[in-house]
């Protein structure tokens, strides 16, 4: 990501994160939780254009880093996809539902939406970074931007 900044090259980065992850995996187990992280890795690898960066952040977080524009199509291809795949790693009610019963992180029982990707992109298309620390901060709001949708999105600079 330094390389882009310090560079006038086209460049977009997009950050992809799994909601609702840590409710499936405390309903369906971890063993179950990672299938969802490699079905969304090898769609971003099936996706993604030759020669181009993708990274495994952690837990259920990537990175891509593509010398061009065309982030926002590839983005697009990757809900599509993940949105009807997700759903065979759900028992049937739950898909029925529409939902999965849980704990919250304050041992609340609640109800939560099945999983979906929010995706964050900034390119230096319309909006040039100076720094590194920039280019993170903006990917975090826009990021928070994207989680605040229902289901699945992708929000842009």
């Amino acid at each position: 990501m330094k390389q882009c900044v310090s560079d006038d090259h086209p460049y977009c980065i997009i950050y992809f994160d799994i909601d609702n992850f840590k409710a499936y995996n405390d309903v369906y187990g971890f063993e179950n939780g990672d299938l969802i992280i490699k079905l969304l890795a090898d769609m971003i690898v099936t996706y993604l254009p030759k020669g181009e960066f993708a990274g495994h952040v952690g837990g259920d977080d990537f990175v891509v880093i593509l010398d061009n524009y065309e982030g926002a199509s590839l983005c697009g291809s990757i809900i599509r996809e993940f949105d009807q795949k997700i759903l065979q790693y759900y028992n049937p009610q739950d898909v029925k539902n529409g939902y999965i019963v849980a704990e919250d992180r304050h041992g609340t029982i609640e109800k939560f939406p099945l999983i979906s990707l929010s995706i964050a992109g900034v390119s230096n298309k319309a909006h040039r970074f100076f720094n590194i620390y920039e280019l993170t901060e903006e990917l975090a709001k826009i990021k928070k931007k994207s989680k605040q949708q229902a289901g699945s999105s992708c929000c842009w600079l």
